[in-house]
């Protein structure tokens, strides 16, 4: 009985060998910026509706305020949807989307920092952390390896 040898030649020649791309899945950058641009936005967008909520009351909400929070997680959730898709407009519109959002946060900031002297806390830290990972999850999209997957579609 013969052992197998792990150094030994291929079997089959080496033109029937696979060598396409899409045989490998999804890359694990794809997954980090969806998981990245998903989970945190969309769970800070529900953790301050239940605030919200919680402070108010549903029926002191003002509707326009829920309706356009679930109107956001909703365009999040299928850009994101068209992105796993493999769908390049997809992430250009996220790319702009989250581009706007960074801008309008720091132009928040700093008119809340002019006006009120904030003290460094736990929110704080959220506040920063958001954008940060939104960035990052953002730029994983349009490495390389990313981009050769969106051109496989």
């Amino acid at each position: 009985m013969p052992i197998d040898n792990p150094y030994s030649p291929p079997r089959a020649p080496v033109e029937a060998l696979s060598t396409d791309e899409s045989s490998q899945g999804t890359p694990p950058i794809i997954l980090v910026a969806i998981f990245g641009l998903a989970v945190l936005p969309i769970s800070m967008i529900l953790l301050q509706l239940i605030g919200m909520i919680l402070l108010n009351g549903i029926g002191n909400l003002p509707a326009i305020v829920f309706i356009m929070n679930l109107g956001g997680i909703a365009v999040r959730v299928w850009l994101l949807l068209k992105v796993w898709q493999r769908r390049n407009w997809a992430r250009i519109t996220l790319a702009v989307l989250v581009a706007v959002g960074v801008l309008t946060q720091v132009v928040g900031w700093t008119a809340t920092m002019r006006l009120v002297q904030l003290q460094w806390n736990s929110s704080m830290i959220w506040l920063i952390a958001q954008p940060l990972v939104a960035v990052v999850s953002l730029a994983l999209l349009f490495t390389p390896s990313a981009n050769r997957w969106f051109r496989r579609a």
